[in-house]
């Protein structure tokens, strides 16, 4: 057999290869393979699979398949809802306190994230599923055809995404459901952690694609595939050190993952966390912490690698071979073997991995979200005054927690002075800076909370380094580059758009409020009208006839009787812009619209 995928003239060394069979004694070249057709047969598929070894092939013989349910081994295709749009949310979308009854945390697969995952999605699962059995019975006339697994739901193992660059296997907390993207596999608890290291392996990749004849990145891993996987059986000592390796590697992950707001394990961004005198200081610690963590998962990663292929038996050349292989099956033009399943990942995250990205812009964009949800009573500002850390290690099959440890779980919080206050508002922001509710000012608070008498420079560093004139600026701008677009981007995954902050602007942009998603409720538009856009309307309109008396007193002639003409058209161009918007906003309200969080609040 003759590989060529990567030689762009292929005729020459094809000539060349088929020459070097003739010589005396004969010789291969580094394209050309010998294989017994009958070992094909070895591995499940039957694939032309000349590019391995037999020993490679013989794998399939000589070891047992991974699915045994006699030993507890087996693996399940999950809950299709044929609707996902109407029976699946994101989490922050909905009453938290409905997680773990109303809503089940779905298993989805996610990113190429071996180890952990975060998951953001829930599942409408009342009355066992009723709503979505019904729905699917009526469409394809039996239940089970998309409810799959169901005697596996809420149990501890492992979920994989069907189409990543890598086998992915991740830890499955107890009490979730899991998907047929995200399709899962069950172990005696004592055999999880090392299982999962085991799995994560290149050699398990290799083998797994190996069933498709293809390697790497072209794979798309099914629950048939894991069912018939050679699965060695270790030693107690290797057991240990894989356990360990896995469980290091998961807090790894957790880390690395952690610091989006959005996570489950989020407790202060580390623009926060992080030592330095300036906030460019901060993010380079930021930054080399994330890159020293990166090179020790990538240190675990490589020592289970290494144990891997001992357990498999597999010879330095059969490594080789595996490597040079690794990202050259797909060329033949099927599949792009580069793609991967990103519809979790959001711009602030790496798609390949869903972590943060390492953007100087970004760190600072997550601060000034973090405040705002400070304001709004998301998040505990008790813990970024201590400058929390949360050193405890979680357990990964532990029932995800419904709140991250960052979230306020009390209204009242303690300012500088040590003394109780209510910092949680009505759900209701506005930009207009003579109001005590001001997005703008109540940032500036909290940042003089944090950063004391350093705040004015701080906050001259945030624009700076999110690259607008001043932070009024960044609240108001709609398009890239604003709070507006980057909180959708922040709170988007799985093709769901869902921002917990909705901002309702008058035409110009002169003016706006700022509605808290969680505490909407039939009366909260007209809060709106009469706490804040009523009152602006009387202010603005009595500043118009001081103008128009103050013109009339000083006539037209002089100089200054011309620049008030001037403010007169600016003022009475601002009034008719916040009239237009307080109708609006009063037809909105007149709807009578009694929300329910379960609806979700997708844009």
């Amino acid at each position: 057999f003759f590989r060529l995928l990567r030689e762009t003239n292929k005729e020459p060394v094809l000539r060349e290869a088929i020459k070097s069979l003739h010589t005396s004694p004969p010789s291969l070249s580094s394209c050309t393979y010998l294989a017994t057709p009958d070992s094909f047969c070895h591995v499940p598929g039957s694939p032309f699979s000349y590019w391995v070894s037999d020993a490679i092939r013989s794998l399939f013989r000589s070891l047992p398949a991974f699915d045994d349910e006699s030993h507890g081994r087996f693996t399940r295709c999950g809950l299709g809802t044929l609707d996902d749009f109407r029976f699946i949310r994101l989490r922050w979308e909905i009453n938290y306190n409905d997680i773990g009854s109303m809503w089940r945390v779905y298993y989805h697969g996610g990113v190429y994230s071996p180890f952990h995952d975060e998951f953001p999605c829930v599942v409408l699962w009342a009355n066992h599923g009723a709503a979505i059995k019904s729905y699917v019975e009526e469409k394809v006339g039996s239940a089970s055809r998309k409810v799959q697994g169901e005697g596996s739901y809420f149990k501890q193992g492992f979920v994989f995404p069907r189409r990543t660059k890598g086998f992915a296997p991740k830890f499955m907390p107890e009490g979730g459901i899991f998907s047929t993207a995200g399709q899962a596999g069950f172990m005696p608890p004592d055999d999880l952690a090392w299982a999962i290291a085991l799995l994560s392996s290149r050699i398990c990749t290799f083998l797994l694609s190996l069933s498709q004849g293809r390697t790497g990145d072209a794979a798309q891993f099914e629950v048939g595939l894991v069912k018939r996987l050679p699965w060695p059986q270790p030693d107690v000592s290797t057991r240990q050190e894989l356990d360990t390796l896995a469980l290091s590697a998961f807090q790894y992950t957790v880390a690395l993952r952690s610091d989006r707001e959005t996570s489950h394990f989020f407790l202060i961004p580390p623009a926060i966390r992080c030592e330095g005198n300036s906030l460019s200081e901060r993010y380079l610690n930021w930054k080399n912490e994330i890159e020293n963590t990166r090179s020790l998962l990538s240190a675990r990663q490589d020592r289970i690698n290494e144990i891997a292929f001992q357990l498999y038996g597999v010879s330095d050349d059969d490594i080789a071979t595996s490597a040079r292989t690794e990202n050259t099956s797909a060329s033949n033009g099927d599949d792009d073997p580069s793609i991967v399943d990103d519809s979790e990942a959001s711009v602030f995250e790496d798609e390949a991995t869903g972590e943060v990205a390492l953007d100087e812009a970004n760190f600072v964009r997550s601060l000034v979200s973090y405040i705002v949800g400070c304001v709004l009573g998301i998040w505990d500002i008790q813990q970024a005054l201590a400058r929390s850390k949360d050193a405890r290690s979680f357990i990964p099959t532990d029932p995800l927690p419904q709140l991250s440890p960052g979230h306020l779980r009390l209204e009242p919080c303690l300012d500088e002075h040590g003394d109780v206050r209510q910092c949680v508002t009505e759900g209701i922001l506005v930009d207009d800076q003579e109001h005590a509710d001001d997005i703008v000012r109540r940032v500036r608070d909290v940042v003089e909370v944090l950063f004391g008498e350093r705040s004015e420079e701080i906050e001259t560093q945030m624009s700076h380094m999110m690259g607008v004139r001043e932070v009024r600026e960044y609240f108001r701008k709609t398009a890239k580059g604003g709070f507006w677009d980057d909180h959708i981007s922040r709170y988007s995954n799985s093709r769901r758009n869902a921002p917990i902050y909705w901002l309702l602007q008058s035409s110009k942009k002169n003016y706006g409020i700022w509605l808290y998603y969680n505490r909407l409720d039939k009366d909260l538009l007209f809060k709106a009208l009469v706490n804040y856009v009523e009152p602006k309307l009387r202010l603005e309109a009595n500043r118009l006839e001081a103008l128009r008396g103050h013109k009339t007193a000083t006539g037209e002639s002089d100089k200054d009787g011309k620049r008030l003409a001037k403010d007169i058209e600016r003022q009475e161009d601002f009034l008719s812009e916040l009239q237009d918007f307080e109708d609006k906003l009063r037809r909105a309200a007149n709807l009578h619209l009694e929300p329910d969080l379960n609806d979700g609040g997708v844009l």
